[in-house]
């Protein structure tokens, strides 16, 4: 993917911060309690078909808010979810550089130890022709998130997972990974005339 020098100032600090942080596999996208039960015996039974949600052992939403912070998106804020999950996060910039407008974003959800159950990690543009700024901007921001922090993590492994297959994804033709206790899969889209318009980054517990 070629790389220009025309990345403005703004985008100067994200790019360096990139560089902190494969297997590869491209896919084409309760019981209930007896009525005799007493209320003890039935909660019980709905406490064990219920389980709380658990993240990625490792992962502290901290750390990914510190990252997505670095690309412009500091507004954070928490409120209940369901399945067990106690706090969502979410946030977007938009970067203006010459001839185009990229759009950042990012969705999260946590366990109540704050470790990641799944994550969205977004970057589209506005459809100008060239879109070259586009996608190096984009390979920046979800290369970088890729090299979030947790148990067992190879960060520099999933960092090059996503370099290398940013050219491979576009629409029902996705790329998935397992790296250690996370699943990572990437996706894009492009316009009419074969231009890359959008790239999403998806992170969750492996199943």
């Amino acid at each position: 993917m070629k790389k220009l020098l025309v990345l403005c100032t703004s985008m100067a600090l994200a790019v360096a911060l990139a560089g902190c942080a494969t297997t590869n596999n491209v896919e084409k996208p309760s019981q209930s309690p007896d009525v005799t039960s007493t209320p003890t015996e039935s909660a019980a039974i709905s406490s064990t078909e219920t389980p709380e949600v658990t993240g990625i052992p490792g992962s502290f939403m901290k750390d990914i808010q510190l990252g997505v912070a670095k690309f412009g998106m500091d507004d954070a804020s928490a409120e209940g979810a369901p399945d067990g999950a106690e706090y969502r996060w979410g946030a977007d910039r938009m970067w203006s550089f010459p001839n185009t407008n990229i759009s950042l974003d990012y969705s999260i959800r946590a366990d109540s130890d704050r470790q990641l159950i799944s994550g969205s990690f977004g970057a589209t543009w506005d459809g100008v022709v060239d879109n070259d700024v586009f996608c190096d901007a984009a390979e920046t921001y979800l290369s970088f998130i890729a090299t979030m922090p947790y148990d067992t993590a190879d960060q520099q492994v999933a960092k090059q997972w996503v370099i290398d297959n940013m050219d491979n994804v576009e629409g029902e033709k996705f790329a998935t990974t397992t790296i250690g206790d996370a699943t990572f899969s990437l996706y894009g889209a492009k316009t009419e005339h074969g231009i890359p318009s959008s790239y999403w980054l998806k992170i969750s517990n492996k199943e």
